[in-house]
């Protein structure tokens, strides 16, 4: 015989060797699999909407930022007009408009009602959902100054910052309380997508088992990897920390490239259900902690706005559009069909996004912010 190894070779022994050792291994995950299935170990991904591929999940993973969208590379996305001043607008997932659009969002709402006052504008959204103060820092010194300088910079606010800062990190406080970058190579979420890539096989279908699962999951211990070990038990205060020395940064910058910076802090659905005498146990406690902790660290700034909701913004919304809505907590944010987030973390709907808009625009005007000279 030639060409092929006979039963008895050397070669024959090595491949029959290999066809064992392969067959142990897979009867071995296999019974790994059976057993994580019967113990029901717990297998949910977290942020698993980021295992998707790039077209569908519509974000990819940046050096510079950790996440980004896809249009924030495109200089297109940053074109001005002759003219017309230039608005950018940061924040997280109410300036995209989640779960409503963008054309019911706040954003294209201040547009509008800017456009109808007679004030010619482009705004450059750069808002971002699952993003926190780092990444707004990022954004703003890594893709939007390094293409324009703008008029004026509305940095949307939210009261989930803080563990963002936490989650998302891209900076880290060095001794003397300063910001320093740390990259994004030990992220978490970074290390996740890389092993992601090198699994023998489809990861749509290989994140349905368990084992694969267990394996992605191991990631999420990387995620208090920047918290200082003083830290490790209150994570949100580090991340508050890191958030008042980020609007310092964000001041400095604003004064260095001579323009305003305009705060806006969402209000989230839990203070105002809160007002209106919802049971205190049915709602998240570290939304308003997290809420009042921001606002005082960027209420005193030159320009702040202060978009809590009010029984007279209630009547506005009304008058507006011929509606009988009764309750704030309720009636200007998404209900659980359409944000399945837990009650008290909703988003704002068409007639709250109409009102935060709102709120900006007054403030605009009220004090005639460069924007409008």
């Amino acid at each position: 015989m030639t060409g092929a190894a006979r039963p008895g070779s050397a070669p024959g022994r090595r491949w029959r060797r290999a066809g064992l050792v392969a067959g142990a291994l897979v009867t071995a995950l296999a019974l790994a699999e059976v057993a994580l299935r019967c113990l029901d170990f717990p297998a949910d991904l977290e942020q698993e909407w980021l295992l998707l591929p790039e077209p569908v999940r519509k974000r990819v993973f940046d050096a510079e930022t950790l996440l980004a969208n896809p249009e924030f590379e495109d200089d297109q996305h940053y074109r001005t007009a002759p003219g017309k001043k230039t608005l950018v607008v940061l924040g997280d997932s109410f300036a995209v408009g989640h779960h409503v659009g963008a054309a019911e969002g706040f954003v294209d709402r201040l547009g509008e009602m800017l456009r109808a006052a007679g004030v010619e504008v482009t705004i450059i959204n750069m808002g971002m959902g699952y993003a926190g103060n780092d990444q707004h820092l990022a954004l703003l010194q890594h893709k939007v100054l390094a293409r324009l300088r703008p008029d004026l910079v509305l940095w949307q606010l939210c009261y989930n910052d803080f563990w963002e800062n936490v989650e998302l990190s891209l900076y880290r406080l060095d001794d003397a309380g300063g910001l320093v970058p740390h990259g994004i190579d030990w992220n978490w979420l970074y290390v996740r997508e890389r092993i992601g890539r090198c699994l023998p096989g489809p990861l749509a279908i290989l994140k349905r088992t368990y084992l694969c699962r267990l394996v992605l999951n191991a990631t999420k211990r990387l995620r208090m990897a920047q918290v200082p070990v003083a830290y490790r038990d209150d994570p949100l205060e580090y991340g508050r920390r890191k958030g008042a020395r980020i609007v310092e940064e964000m001041v400095r910058l604003a004064r260095k490239n001579g323009f305003p910076l305009l705060a806006v802090q969402v209000a989230p659905q839990a203070v105002h259900l809160l007002r209106e005498a919802t049971p205190p146990d049915a709602l998240p406690e570290w939304c308003g902690r997290c809420f009042a902790a921001q606002k005082a660290m960027i209420a005193d700034r030159e320009h702040y706005i202060d978009a809590e909701f009010t029984p007279e913004d209630l009547a506005l919304v009304n008058a507006q559009f011929g509606t009988r809505i009764s309750s704030i907590g309720h009636g200007l944010f998404l209900d659980g069909e359409r944000d399945q987030a837990a009650l008290g973390t909703r988003h704002y709907n068409r007639y709250g996004h109409w009102l935060f808009a709102r709120k900006i625009g007054q403030y605009l005007c009220a004090h005639r912010v460069p924007l409008l000279d």
